[in-house]
């Protein structure tokens, strides 16, 4: 089943890329899941509401995000939803403590970042990562192995546009090397849109659901912007330029490692 005929079963979407194939619905995912055939969608990768009633306290005065919709409680129920839908894998952020409440994962991915919580200052450890379960179908292959620990600069948090957005390196990262070129990604809780900018730069199609019509929004005007398309040859010169403006704090290891890779890909080796 391809793209059109898949979202010829949905509602008509609150944006549609028809050059990219990238759509957003504006709906409850929970209303649209039913309406998706077993196994049309390669990935699903999303980063669901963790159950917490998350509101940052780390802006001074004024907080210009307010609370996001179903944080009441982690979506353990969707997970074999989302099996049933994926072709190859299930991607899903979560908390260490959601483990207990959903069904072992195939490997648990940690996401490293270079800030930590406040919580409990007196006797809980800050905690400085996240987690991600990983659900592989029989299909599934790497198309190169990745370590099941990621190292990532958070968003700054004057620069969030969802109170819970994740850094596209990771996101990129999991697209890029398990799924193929033209594969269908789906983002149901897709919150400020980064899985979808990230399967368009990528050339990858996308389908994103988002409750709120504010995020929606936000996530339509990011796919809307110019990107630049990973799969493209590009020139050395071109893709030095490039990749320095997507990743300006680039310095880890693993990120050096992957940029190597991407660019032996594209048969243009950057030196230094």
């Amino acid at each position: 089943m391809n793209f059109k005929e898949i979202i010829a079963k949905l509602p008509e979407p609150y944006y549609r890329d028809n050059q990219a194939d990238i759509v957003i619905y504006n709906a409850n995912c929970r209303e649209l899941l039913p309406l998706l055939p077993d196994k049309s969608i390669d990935l699903v990768l999303t980063d669901p509401p963790y159950g917490i009633d998350y509101f940052s306290g780390h802006y001074k005065g004024y907080n210009p995000h307010r609370k996001i919709v179903g944080d009441d409680r982690y979506p353990t129920e969707l997970v074999n939803e989302f099996r049933l839908i994926a072709k190859d894998a299930v991607f899903m952020f979560c908390r260490w403590d959601n483990l207990p409440d959903v069904e072992k994962p195939k490997s648990f991915i940690a996401i490293v970042k270079n800030n930590w919580t406040a919580g409990d200052l007196n006797s809980a450890f800050a905690r400085q990562w996240e987690g991600i379960l990983f659900y592989p179908a029989e299909s599934f292959a790497f198309n190169h192995r990745l370590p099941d620990v990621i190292d990532c600069r958070r968003v700054s948090p004057f620069e969030l546009l969802h109170p819970t957005q994740k850094a596209e390196y990771p996101i990129q990262l999991i697209i890029q090397e398990c799924s193929r070129k033209d594969a269908l990604i789906l983002d149901p809780f897709l919150g400020s849109g980064t899985t979808l900018v990230c399967a368009k730069k990528l050339g990858r199609k996308a389908i994103g659901i988002e409750i709120e019509e504010k995020y929606c929004h936000i996530a339509a005007e990011r796919c809307q912007q110019n990107v630049f398309d990973l799969s493209e040859q590009e020139t050395e010169h071109n893709i030095k330029v490039r990749l320095k403006k997507m990743y300006p704090n680039h310095d880890s290891m693993a990120e050096a490692e992957w940029y190597q890779h991407f660019i032996e890909q594209q048969g243009k080796l950057i030196e230094g």
